[in-house]
């Protein structure tokens, strides 16, 4: 499959909180720890599919940062990184509060459990401004590093590493 042929969709934050709270309400009436792990499956499934459109948008940022669809798209997903954490932490929260947390830590090992803790350590609302202004910082950097030009062996390439190995099919 080429890179151009990958889906891509903006993920509407509204409706993912809306999908991950309904799945806590279930999660919090399960009746046995299967029925969790099947909960936990679908919320893996939903934040999977944000973070990949999110490395879309990324990638297609990096690639060239003077693409006004590009730069729309990265600025929409920093917009709702906050946001995203937000609900990512609060489900972490629910998993951590399972009644049948033993039988989900024989699923998922300690591990699984410690970086669920962790998250919760590393993310107040109270931080979400500084969350966006770090991505903006990022995103600067990016688009200098990418923004670079240099000529080697005939050819142009730029900081990030990208240059003519990428075919303009694509790149669209």
């Amino acid at each position: 499959m080429k890179y151009s042929e990958f889906p891509y969709k903006r993920t509407n934050m509204d409706d993912l909180s809306s999908q991950v709270n309904g799945i806590t309400e279930r999660f919090n009436a399960a009746g046995s720890g299967t029925e969790q792990l099947e909960l936990i499956a679908e919320v893996n499934t939903l934040f999977a599919e944000v973070d990949s459109y999110y490395s879309i948008a990324h990638l297609n940022f990096s690639r060239d940062t003077r693409d006004k669809d590009a730069i729309a798209e990265m600025e929409y997903y920093e917009n709702l990184e906050p946001a995203y954490k937000e609900i990512s932490v609060n489900w972490a929260r629910t998993v951590l509060s399972s009644k049948f947390i033993d039988e989900l830590k024989m699923e998922f090992g300690d591990h699984f459990f410690n970086l669920k803790e962790l998250e919760l350590k590393t993310f107040d609302p109270a931080i979400k401004d500084f969350l966006l202004e770090e991505l903006n910082l990022k995103n600067k950097y990016t688009k200098l590093m990418s923004g670079a030009q240099i000529e080697f062996k005939g050819s142009t390439y730029n900081l990030t590493g990208l240059g003519p190995f990428f075919t303009d099919d694509d790149r669209k």
